[in-house]
């Protein structure tokens, strides 16, 4: 315990770690798909495909992981520190109205916060990110000595115009072990005039646009005409997204071909995606106007499910059947690496032995997320444009009935119902309870929003932004 201790002080004071590294630490490459949803039946088929498409051996594949945000620079900021969102603190950019232009003051990544690239850089190793999506504060990519943003239109998918700069970075650094990332999200602008040709695709998206198209709750036919089952025109929108997501397992294949293994350095490869997606399927809450097809605007489980496969350069594979987060990727990489990881993440080694209760949390708006065995439970607040840093969301968690809205609990067994049909709240209490008990732990705890961090300055900025969506 001295000894981690040790460790973990000299890492905050930017001094090389007491121990050596292990020898032959192996090459990280990281792969972002951001876009790429997964899950049971039909919401696991894009995944496949690029799965498929990338074709590699020695894949462990875990079915059930989830994001810690659907705004990718708030899950890029919870990965990159193994910490939930609240507990770093971050949030991400708001779309503000009234022509604001403040920016909020938990945009970055605080500095007392070690990443994954500063920490893997004590123990030699050299990092750099390579994207298609611009960060949106410079703290995302803190530590890594060479980043990249593609000259490339983000609908054309990215990867090959971020091929030949990774390429030679990966060359120009074959002296010592290499931590790659590259992130590319998936070029959905494809699906967009196919979703339009649909009834439900463009009421959500004129809804979305202008608000010109609100179907109200108190309109029960024409809520439930609109949105209670997709029309025909789905199965063209989930073909190409299929499609779509197997041109980029083909485009990561090119680009991993193009960084040999060194030849005494094994090379460990991890493929994930920083959220899901919703494509037609208006199910799991009670406001489907607010689902924008194509996107990720919701916190459900299509949108907070991701695929994450490890590839083993042993050649073991494995399917693991069981609740992980990408908060557990920064720890996996620390024990590949024998590096020590910070104080404060919430991740669990991949690769070490199992947690006694398997969870996977998320965080998003007024709204957070917990999974565990077959069972996903959301809760809401109701307080739209708001962030989930923003104490009143634990307010309203922990007192819901002097919230100023109705709060909202959905329970579903996602195994069977990965749409979310049916809400299981008042059927299995039981479950219910437990899940609530565990998601009202992680709030107050290890996802708990610093004390510090909320003074009253910032609190009164959280609380009157005027944003367009959640952040």
């Amino acid at each position: 315990m001295l000894l981690a201790t040790v460790l973990v002080w000299t890492v905050g004071c930017d001094r090389e770690p007491t121990v050596p590294p292990p020898p032959n630490q192996p090459d990280l490459v990281l792969f972002l798909a951001d876009g790429l949803r997964d899950g049971a039946g039909s919401l696991g088929t894009a995944a496949q495909a690029f799965r498929a498409a990338l074709a590699l051996d020695g894949r462990r594949q875990y079915t059930d992981a989830y994001t810690q945000s659907i705004d990718p620079h708030v899950a890029l900021g919870a990965l990159v520190t193994g910490r939930y969102p609240s507990a770093i603190p971050l949030c991400g950019r708001p779309r503000l109205l009234d022509g604001d232009t403040s920016e909020p003051w938990c945009l970055g990544i605080p500095d007392p916060v070690r990443t994954l690239p500063e920490v893997l850089g004590y123990y030699g190793y050299q990092p750099a990110f390579y994207s298609a999506r611009p960060p949106t504060h410079p703290s995302i990519t803190r530590g890594f000595g060479a980043s990249g943003l593609a000259d490339t239109n983000l609908e054309d998918g990215g990867v090959p115009a971020l091929h030949d700069a990774a390429r030679a970075w990966w060359d120009a650094h074959a002296d010592g072990p290499r931590l790659l990332v590259v992130q590319v999200p998936l070029a959905l602008g494809a699906l967009v005039p196919l979703i339009q040709a649909t009834d439900e695709g463009a009421l959500a998206l004129a809804w979305e646009r202008d608000r010109s198209e609100p179907i109200a709750n108190t309109d029960p036919a024409r809520y439930k005409s609109a949105y209670g089952g997709a029309t025909d025109g789905w199965a063209a929108v989930e073909e190409a997204y299929v499609a779509t997501a197997a041109d980029a397992g083909r485009a990561f294949r090119a680009l991993l071909e193009d960084l040999p293994a060194a030849p005494d350095r094994p090379r460990w490869v991890v493929t994930t995606s920083l959220q899901g997606v919703s494509l037609g399927d208006f199910s799991g809450t009670e406001h489907p106007e607010q689902i924008v097809p194509g996107r990720a605007k919701l916190l459900l489980e299509r949108t907070a499910h991701v695929p994450l496969d490890l590839y083993d350069p042993g050649g073991t594979e494995a399917i693991v059947h069981r609740p992980v987060q990408l908060v557990d990727l920064a720890p996996t990489f620390y024990t590949l690496a024998g590096a020590v990881a910070p104080v404060g993440a919430a991740g669990h080694d991949l690769l070490g032995p199992t947690p006694p209760t398997p969870s996977a949390y998320a965080e998003f708006g007024d709204m957070l997320l917990l999974r565990q065995g077959p069972d996903l439970i959301t809760f809401r607040a109701e307080r739209h444009g708001t962030s989930s840093l923003s104490p009143t969301l634990t307010e309203a968690l922990l007192h819901p009935a002097s919230a100023p809205r109705p709060v909202t609990w959905r329970l579903s067994r996602v195994t069977t119902d990965p749409l979310q049909r049916e809400d299981r709240s008042q059927v299995d209490t039981a479950t219910a309870a437990t899940l609530e008990a565990s998601l009202i732990d992680i709030r107050r705890g290890i996802g708990a929003p610093p004390p510090e961090a909320l003074t009253p300055e910032h609190t009164k900025q959280l609380q009157e932004m005027r944003a367009k969506g959640y952040w």
